[in-house]
């Protein structure tokens, strides 16, 4: 009986921490586009990722020159993390 007088107020404590948690991502956007992440791995994007098209858009980005020379191309390209 006397660990309630602990679990209570620890369990109000994880509440509101979750509530502010909820609250901030809701009010920061991080709710608002929940379509466009799963659309973007349908996306064929078959070109390897360069400095010059890192964080633009697929739309956005210019065709790649047709090399036949692959070293080339695997020296462009960045690191996947």
């Amino acid at each position: 009986m006397e660990s309630l007088w602990i679990l209570i107020p620890l369990s109000l404590v994880i509440a509101i921490v979750i509530g502010w948690a909820f609250w901030w991502a809701v009010t920061d956007g991080q709710l608002d586009d929940l379509d466009a992440p799963a659309q973007r791995i349908l996306i064929d994007d078959d070109r390897p990722r360069t400095a010059s098209n890192v964080g633009s858009t697929p739309a956005d980005r210019a065709p790649l020159p047709a090399t036949s020379d692959d070293k080339t191309r695997a020296e462009t390209q960045l690191p996947l993390i």
